[in-house]
């Protein structure tokens, strides 16, 4: 990828512009980076592939089962399926280690935005606790909070291999459909490729924790 960022999976684009899915997926593949489609797209996975042949692609699956969801489930579904399995939604240690026993691949430090349950932890905060616990096993992948180029070089010094975008995709795609996203992944490019330099990292293995210091909520360079 041209850079460790994709997009998180967000539902219904078409409500914020005709474009949709298209227009983001689109986007994405421009820039390199991964898209990835919800299972509750206003366009079909059919579609999205079409529009986009040479890209990489993800997505998001959500089990109805009475919403009684278990760990069997999981191990279930890598059973039954030849790709790779990331469980979202990971913000304890004990659930992360839980999902590379079940055989997923990855694993995404994720609070859905904060907007199902108050008071949960920014994913920002428990991500070193995780990274250290299995991140020489699988992917860590972190979202929420992704807002800026240097939110991105925090992650990646926090332990995470890469980043998803969820809001301000949508922001872009509101305001210019396929151009507005572009626009928002080159803005997030610049501005990582500027934070590394400024901060001496060539190279994504460069950007260590030392680099992050902790003064009060949140990381800071």
């Amino acid at each position: 990828m041209a850079m460790p960022v994709g997009t998180s999976p967000t539902a219904m684009q078409k409500v914020v512009h005709p474009e949709g899915e298209i227009g983001s997926a689109k986007a994405a593949q421009e820039a390199g980076v991964v898209f990835t489609l919800s299972c509750l797209a206003t366009t079909s996975l059919e579609e999205v592939a079409a529009a986009t042949p040479s890209s990489p692609k993800w997505f998001q699956l959500y089990i109805y089962v009475d919403r009684c969801l278990t760990w069997e489930d999981i191990k279930w579904l890598v059973k039954e399926t030849r790709l790779p399995v990331l469980a979202k939604g990971i913000l304890r240690v004990d659930d992360a280690i839980r999902a590379v026993e079940c055989g997923c691949q990855g694993i995404i430090v994720s609070n859905h935005g904060g907007r199902q349950l108050d008071s949960v932890p920014p994913t920002i905060e428990v991500l070193p606790r995780i990274a250290a616990a299995v991140g020489d096993k699988v992917c860590v992948i972190v979202d929420g909070g992704i807002r800026q180029g240097t939110d991105v070089f925090k992650a990646i010094a926090l332990g995470a291999k890469m980043v998803l975008i969820g809001r301000p995709i949508i922001w872009g795609l509101t305001v210019g459909g396929q151009n507005g996203v572009a626009d928002v992944l080159k803005i997030i490019q610049t501005e990582f490729d500027v934070a590394m330099a400024v901060s001496g990292c060539s190279k994504l293995s460069d950007i260590t924790p030392d680099l992050i210091s902790f003064d009060g909520p949140g990381s800071k360079l």
